[in-house]
């Protein structure tokens, strides 16, 4: 349950956008993005994936904020 309170945490902080450029990025479809981010499992490669996709998109959001 953890693991999925932390999902949920990375995905509120994601700009408008954010999930079409990580499916983009992962070469996942949408809605697999979705799924994941909303905690709804996967096989675990697949969610390293999109956790780290997601990691990257929030990092680079925050570069672009901070300027």
């Amino acid at each position: 349950m953890q693991s999925k309170d932390k999902i949920e945490e990375l995905t509120k902080n994601l700009p408008f956008g954010a999930k079409k450029r990580i499916s983009q990025k992962t070469g996942l479809t949408q809605k697999t993005v979705i799924n994941i981010l909303k905690g709804r499992g996967g096989r675990i490669d697949t969610i390293k994936r999109v956790i780290k996709a997601t990691k990257e998109e929030l990092k680079e959001y925050d570069n672009l904020i901070k300027g």
